[in-house]
């Protein structure tokens, strides 16, 4: 029985850093059904991008899921909240746009749904060690 718990527990931690790494983690010969649910997911995000007002509501219901099941699902899968999963995807795509150079910060952060450019720096620099304004450079 504490043989089959550990392998469990480590099949999850697994799980969790193959899911934890972006977007692109779940793409796969023959997507399981987490890979296809978190695929869902991103698309829902990304289709409300530029949306502030887009949250976990809104997500739970484009899944047809109550906030707590979407909770407890993603916390599974990979390790964040649902508000910690959008605001990471957010990120990675304000990511992208930096690495394009097309944007100044401040539109990059109103394109991917933060109302602040400030908070977006600040959440940025925490989540990629970096301050935006050095990945344009």
């Amino acid at each position: 029985l504490l043989i089959r718990l550990e392998k469990l527990v480590a099949s999850r931690r697994q799980l969790q850093q193959r899911y934890a790494s972006g977007a692109n983690a779940y793409q796969s010969a023959e997507p399981s059904v987490d890979d296809i649910f978190l695929q869902k997911l991103w698309e829902h995000i990304q289709a409300n991008l530029s949306d502030a007002e887009f949250g976990v509501a809104q997500l739970a219901e484009a899944v047809l899921m109550s906030q707590m099941q979407l909770y407890r699902k993603l916390k599974a899968l990979t390790g964040k909240t649902p508000s910690q999963f959008i605001r990471s995807y957010r990120l990675q795509k304000g990511l992208e746009l930096l690495q394009k150079g097309e944007l100044t910060i401040s539109e990059i952060a109103y394109e991917t749904g933060f109302t602040d450019p400030s908070y977006f720096s600040r959440v940025f620099h925490t989540e990629f060690g970096k301050p935006p304004s050095e990945i344009i450079k």
